[in-house]
């Protein structure tokens, strides 16, 4: 059993900007030390996505996380879950502008 989690990837970069478009600042500008700070901002805003970390091809990204199943079965672990109106909704009211939605199992 797993978890499968799909949602928009964000370099630190990425990250780092949308922080300064939306008025979040912290005394470090290293992403992960945002995150806390991100999704008490989302949450205050009436947002239901979080922000995690996630490592992928060796390289520290962020994922705003738009969906999350359980996973009973590893044969269906692989399946890539497709982008929904729910998802692209959150890629919008969030302002990303374009960015990769991907499937995650964790």
């Amino acid at each position: 059993m797993g978890y499968t989690v799909t949602g928009y990837l964000l370099t630190p970069d990425q990250v780092c900007l949308w922080c300064r478009k939306h008025g979040i600042f912290g005394s470090d500008s290293d992403a992960f030390h945002l995150i806390p700070r991100i999704n008490s901002w989302l949450s205050s805003h009436g947002h239901s996505p979080r922000v995690m970390q996630v490592q992928r091809s060796g390289d520290t990204l962020y994922l705003v996380l738009t969906g999350a199943k359980v996973v009973q079965h590893a044969s269906t672990r692989h399946l890539p879950l497709h982008e929904s109106a729910s998802a692209r909704y959150i890629r919008d009211q969030m302002d990303l502008g374009s960015v990769e939605f991907v499937t995650i199992h964790v």
